[in-house]
């Protein structure tokens, strides 16, 4: 390990408290208006027990595991005994061996979480949400604001702080700074109270008489009795932690440009220590903090010059590197969200998809890192036959347990110059054809991947008794047992999409249909709006059988009896389309950012919302008796037809 030397020198005194003192919080907080019960907390159970979440709304998770929410919080007791949460109310547990998606009471993000022990533990989010665990279940508290809380502190049961967090710098737009209504509030043991402070953006309680908060250009201290302010760089302080009597730091957010020459800012992150008369600025990089047992961890995985630190613990007056490994986020913008370590070595970072990595005292370890990539694709015959395939190479088989496999096609003789996976058709286990990101096309005979050509990009589409479909930009390709052949070429730019329920009904997404035996277009019956507003055309194609065809996009929707077009209503902007059996139709719908996902089903001529618990843009699938919805962050759900 290499060490180096924090030149910050820490005040003997430190406010002159000890930090065994029980002060009561008086001067400085104003009078509190609480909301919940004057009733004490009731007494926690012996053993706590983590009661699973099961089936959310009918749906199943089926990969990553135990789900693909972005976690946004972390908190650990020890190595056996830690709790994350994230969007769409998301809490996980890790008992030492496997992370299990926990019952929550409320849908509304999670983002930060702590507890006293294994039996008293809390957690805060979106719209001033507060739930607790009393070691048997989750349920909701009454809170005294809704405005958003993002930092969680405490020492003890009857003494919890928490506070709205500091906003990062994200482009297109978000400039960063405070939430334009943040909240302190503290927990006595019997109700959450407003504490008067001017746009909170972090909290850290060290004892009863050593709490700081920060704020943008300041970080107030609280000694029991009255707040000392002082102030901080240009900045806002979006992290906090340290150990009774000192040392403590604090993580000050700030924006940059993104690039040269670039109009938008991104979050640059700083280290401050206290020196106990005022906060000086720290070399040793560090965008998370967290402390336990009197060491405080600092992570960033942003590469700031050859070999800075990734992890690193302060203790005895020094910082010591732990680890110089680079955990790597898919893009600019996603990243980590919370660092927490139990009494140990060991160390938890989570973050966007929900990514769950372990520091194990030597290197981060992250085994199903490559379940959580983007699926851009799915296909298969049947429930026990089916692929996924997208980001980073990433293909995935499902069987009939359920249980999706990582398939190495690298090691099975794939060769690409591409990391993404674009599209994907499967007739049986032996015989797969995935496109890549460079336009090549690649075949999977059971025992190793061949490459069958270069077509540009490529949209596969498997229509029964072995034969597969392609839309490219040479035109639109067949495949049956004597290879690949050109139907025809297209008159117009893009590669539309396919479906077909056999070989003698296939669909493309401009509406041309082939009954097996000759081509024709079927456009009569299908009217785009005429208003002047520039639409994409629409390109949803789904579907059961000759005479029961699914086409629209946009917003739009039709349906096909076998003879003619009918409009058909529909509640929303549809972005996905899989059949769901003669007469039925699924359509999702994305909400954007981290709201849940709606994904209806038409039965007859009634729509049925059956609100997905995931956030995105999703994707459809289906099966003879399944619906699949897939993926951001590998994503996959289940639902039965």
């Amino acid at each position: 390990m290499r060490t180096t030397v924090l030149a910050v020198t820490l005040a003997a005194a430190y406010f002159g408290c000890g930090p065994g003192a029980r002060s009561p919080i008086v001067s400085g907080a104003p009078p509190e208006s609480g909301t919940s019960s004057d009733d004490p907390m009731p007494a926690p159970p012996a053993k706590a027990v983590f009661p699973p979440a099961g089936l959310q709304n009918g749906w199943r998770w089926e990969n990553p595991s135990p789900a693909a929410f972005t976690l946004r919080g972390v908190w650990a007791v020890s190595a056996d005994d830690v709790w994350a949460v994230g969007d769409n109310g998301a809490i996980e547990h890790f008992d030492g061996k496997a992370w299990t998606l926990i019952a929550s009471p409320v849908t509304t993000s999670l983002v930060a979480i702590w507890g006293s022990e294994t039996n008293d533990v809390w957690a805060v989010g979106e719209k001033g949400t507060i739930v607790h665990f009393d070691g048997l279940s989750w349920t909701q508290v009454a809170s005294p604001t809704t405005a958003r809380l993002g930092t969680l502190s405490g020492t003890a049961a009857d003494d919890v702080w928490a506070s709205s967090s500091a906003v990062p710098f994200l482009p297109p737009g978000i400039q960063g700074g405070a939430e334009p209504d943040a909240t302190l509030l503290h927990f006595d043991g019997k109700n959450w109270k407003t504490v008067a402070s001017e746009s909170p953006t972090a909290v850290a309680a060290l004892a009863r008489n050593d709490v700081w908060v920060g704020s943008c250009g300041s970080l107030r201290h609280f000694d029991g009795m009255a707040w000392t302010s002082f102030t901080t760089p240009d900045g806002c302080i979006s992290d906090l932690a340290g150990v009774p009597g000192g040392p403590v730091f604090a993580v000050n957010l700030s924006g940059v440009y993104c690039m040269p020459h670039a109009l938008v800012l991104c979050s640059s992150f700083g280290l401050l220590g206290f020196d106990g008369t005022a906060w000086t600025s720290s070399a040793q990089p560090a965008e998370l903090l967290s402390a336990r047992k009197g060491r405080i961890w600092a992570f960033t995985d942003r590469k700031i010059a050859p070999d800075t630190p990734t992890l690193a613990t302060f203790e005895g007056g020094h910082w010591t590197t732990r680890s110089l490994q680079r955990v790597g986020w898919r893009t600019l913008f996603q990243g980590p969200h919370r660092l927490a370590a139990p009494p140990g070595g060991e160390a938890w970072v989570v973050g966007e998809g929900g990514r769950r990595i372990r520091f194990d005292g030597t290197t981060f370890v992250e085994p199903d890192a490559f379940r959580t990539y983007n699926i851009r694709a799915m296909s298969g015959p049947n429930d026990c036959d089916l692929w996924a395939v997208g980001d980073l190479k990433l293909v995935l088989h499902r069987d009939c347990a359920g249980d999706w496999t990582f398939v190495d096609v690298v090691a099975q003789g794939l060769s690409t110059v591409s990391d993404d996976f674009y599209s994907v058709a499967a007739t049986g286990p032996a015989d797969v054809f995935i496109s890549d990101g460079a336009g090549y096309l690649h075949h999977f005979d059971g025992v190793r991947w061949t490459r069958d050509g270069r077509f540009g990009l490529v949209k596969l589409s498997s229509v029964g008794n072995g034969v597969i479909y392609a839309t490219t930009a040479l035109g639109l390709l067949r495949y049956d047992t004597s290879g690949w052949q050109t139907v025809f070429p297209f008159d117009f730019v893009g590669t539309p999409k396919i479906w077909g329920s056999s070989p003698s009904n296939v669909w493309t997404s401009d509406l041309q249909h082939f009954d097996g035996k000759i081509w024709n277009s079927s456009m009569a019956g299908i009217h785009l709006p005429n208003d002047g507003v520039q639409r994409p055309t629409p390109d949803l194609l789904a579907g059961s059988a000759p005479d029961d065809v699914w086409f629209g996009g946009n917003g739009l929707l039709w349906h096909y009896d076998g003879s003619s077009w009918t409009p058909v209503p529909n509640p929303v902007l549809v972005d996905a389309l899989a059949s769901g059996g003669r007469g039925k139709v699924w359509a999702a719908t994305s909400n954007g950012g981290n709201k849940p996902v709606h994904v209806f089903r038409i039965d007859g001529s009634a729509w049925t919302d059956f609100l997905a618990p995931t956030t995105g843009e999703t994707l459809l699938f289906s099966t003879a008796t399944t619906i699949y919805a897939y993926g951001p962050n590998g994503q996959i759900l289940s639902h039965g037809l």
